[in-house]
C-alpha cells in the first residue's frame, strides 16, 4: 500500500511539483503460499478487491490462498486454503467473496468474517482468468464453455448457456451483463436474473479476447485491436439518426467506424 500524498518531491526544488511514492506497508504472505496439495502454484494477475465490514476496509487477495489483509496495517487476517493460481478477481458481494482459481481448478464461494473464511460451495466450472459477478445474491460466472448462474449461498445452479470463449470477464449495467464471447469476435448482452438465461442483443466485433467491455453514460467501450471502440447503448429521441460508432486509435486521427463493414473513414 503507498500513501496517495506521496513522500518526498522529485524536485526538491520545485515541494508543490510531483511527489515520490511512499511505500506504507507491504505483505507478501498476501501472494499465498508457494505450494498447495505439492503442485506449485503462483498467480501474478488477479487483482485485489474491497471488503468493507464494521467501519473497517479489508483487501481481499487471491493467490494460491485466498488472504484477507488491513488495508490501514497490513497485517493477514486470514488465509483460506483453495487450488491456487487464480487470475482473476475476487468478486464480493457482503460478507461473500467468489473466486474462479482458473482453468480446470473451480470456482469456490465463501462467506467472510474479519476472522476466518467458510468455503460454502465449489463449481467445477472455470477458466483461465474470468471474474465473476455478484448481484442480489446471485453469482454470474463464466466457465468450462458456458454462462452460468448460482445462488450465492447454496452453490444451486439456476440455470446455464453454452458459449465458446475465455478469460474476458462481463460487467453489469442497468439490469443487464455485457460479456465477450467467440474469441472476442462478438458480444452478448443479457438480463440479469436468475429465472433463466435471457439473451437481449449480440454485436459482431473484433473485440481482444483477454479485455473487458465497459459501459458509461449509456455507451459501450470495448478494446479492439488496433482502438478503442464507443457503441451508443441508447438512442436521444430528439436525435433523427442514430450516430455510427466512434473510435480512436492511439496516434492517428478520430475516425468513424461504419456499422460491420469494418471499412475507416476520417471523421468530418
Amino acid at each position: 500500500a503507498y500513501d496517495p500524498d506521496g513522500g518526498d518531491p522529485v524536485d526538491p526544488k520545485n515541494p508543490d511539483g510531483p511527489r515520490q511514492p511512499r511505500l506504507l506497508w507491504e505483505q507478501v504472505r498476501a501472494a499465498g503460499g508457494p505450494r498447495f496439495e505439492g503442485v506449485d502454484h503462483t498467480s501474478y494477475n488477479s487483482s485485489p478487491a474491497l471488503w468493507r465490514k464494521d467501519g473497517k476496509t479489508y483487501i481481499i487477495t487471491c493467490g494460491d490462498k485466498l488472504t484477507c489483509v488491513d488495508a490501514k496495517t497490513g497485517a493477514v487476517q486470514w488465509q483460506a486454503p483453495g487450488p491456487g493460481g487464480a487470475s482473476g478477481t475476487p468478486a464480493v458481494w457482503g460478507d461473500y467473496v467468489v473466486v474462479n482459481y482458473g482453468l480446470g481448478r473451480g470456482t469456490y464461494a465463501y462467506r467472510m468474517t474479519p476472522d476466518k473464511a467458510e468455503q460454502l460451495w465449489r463449481s467445477s466450472k472455470s477458466d483461465r482468468g474470468t471474474s465473476p459477478l455478484v448481484l442480489d445474491g446471485y453469482v454470474y460466472a463464466y466457465g468450462g464453455g458456458s454462462y452460468a448462474c448460482y445462488d450465492v449461498i447454496t452453490g444451486q445452479e439456476q440455470w446455464k448457456q453454452r458459449f465458446g470463449g475465455e478469460i474476458s470477464s462481463p460487467l453489469a449495467a442497468d439490469g443487464k451483463i455485457f460479456g465477450f464471447y467467440s474469441g472476442g469476435s462478438a458480444i452478448t448482452v443479457f438480463r440479469a436474473t436468475p429465472e433463466n438465461f435471457d439473451p437481449l442483443d449480440n454485436l459482431r466485433t473484433a473485440g481482444v479476447v483477454a479485455s473487458s467491455p465497459a459501459v458509461a453514460n449509456g455507451k459501450l467501450y470495448l478494446r479492439k485491436g488496433n482502438c478503442v471502440a464507443s457503441y451508443a447503448l441508447t438512442r436521444d429521441p430528439n436525435e433523427q439518426e442514430v450516430l455510427p460508432p466512434l473510435a480512436v486509435s492511439a496516434g492517428k486521427p478520430l475516425r468513424i467506424l461504419l456499422g460491420s463493414t469494418q471499412d475507416w473513414v476520417d471523421a468530418r
